[in-house]
């Protein structure tokens, strides 16, 4: 979903989104999770640039990314569990 490799769940647009670059949560995320580091994601967004695909939408705050998820269907993000509420559902959780 993160690498736009899946964009859809049936029918619903997924929408990811990421935390600024230098945020500890955002690359903790992308070595557990997507397996890369920043260079690596920057490389890999400049060549889906030229298919036509763009990096998942930047928020600046994981209340950002709550709001935006209980608003917008499709939407998904990673926040620390400490934030976690009943407004949204867990699909995935890392180690802690």
């Amino acid at each position: 979903i993160y690498l736009k490799k899946r964009r859809y769940w049936g029918e619903t647009k997924l929408e990811a989104l990421n935390l600024p670059p230098a945020s500890p949560l955002r690359q903790t995320f992308e070595k557990s999770v997507l397996s890369r580091g920043q260079s690596q994601l920057k490389q890999y967004w400049i060549k889906q640039h030229y298919k036509g695909y763009r990096p998942p939408y930047r928020v600046e705050s994981s209340k950002s990314v709550l709001l935006f998820v209980k608003k917008v269907k499709g939407a998904l993000g990673y926040i620390p569990l400490s934030q976690l509420d009943k407004g949204v559902k867990v699909i995935y959780r890392g180690e802690e």
